[in-house]
């Protein structure tokens, strides 16, 4: 799991909605895409 999308899973379970949001919002596309891409792959 890369460090972008350790940090969104913790910030999901312990922080608040609008933490989750404005860190979300702060990201760019290429990173929230990228993030995606490794949490599908590293199921299957």
């Amino acid at each position: 799991m890369n460090q972008e999308l350790a940090n969104i899973a913790k910030i999901y379970s312990i922080g608040s909605h609008q933490e989750l949001s404005s860190y979300l919002l702060g990201k760019s596309k290429d990173t929230l895409i990228g993030a995606l891409v490794d949490l599908l792959t590293d199921v299957y």
